[in-house]
């Protein structure tokens, strides 16, 4: 028996872990099977940072990885005032204006990071 050149991944998701174990579950022989990355990929393995494929471009795989997650954190403080006075012949005119605003956003892809 040979050691593969690559081993079936962890099951830190074992629904995708599953895609990949099944692949090398189907061949004893290294030897054409997966001797490289081109082999695997053609015979339906996952790689790291791979996702499995749609079915039938409508539905996601079982198993496939979210790829995202965000936080936003929107705040805003406004206070306007307006005033305005005749006296005699004059007109007077007082205004105010504040305004305080905070926007926050903190988004990760890590999908990404294994490209």
């Amino acid at each position: 028996m040979t050691i593969p050149l690559f081993s079936p991944p962890l099951a830190t998701n074992a629904d995708m872990a599953a895609i990949t174990t099944q692949y090398f579950s189907l061949y004893d022989d290294v030897a054409g099977n997966y001797e490289n990355i081109t082999q695997l990929l053609d015979g339906g393995a996952l790689l790291n940072g791979r996702r499995p494929t749609n079915v039938y471009g409508l539905w996601q795989n079982i198993g496939y990885g979210y790829n995202g997650s965000n936080q936003s954190d929107n705040s805003q403080f406004r206070i306007t005032a307006v005033g305005s006075a005749d006296i005699g012949d004059h007109a007077l005119s007082l205004g105010f204006e504040y305004e305080q605003r905070t926007d926050r956003y903190f988004g990760v892809a890590p999908i990404g990071l294994w490209g």
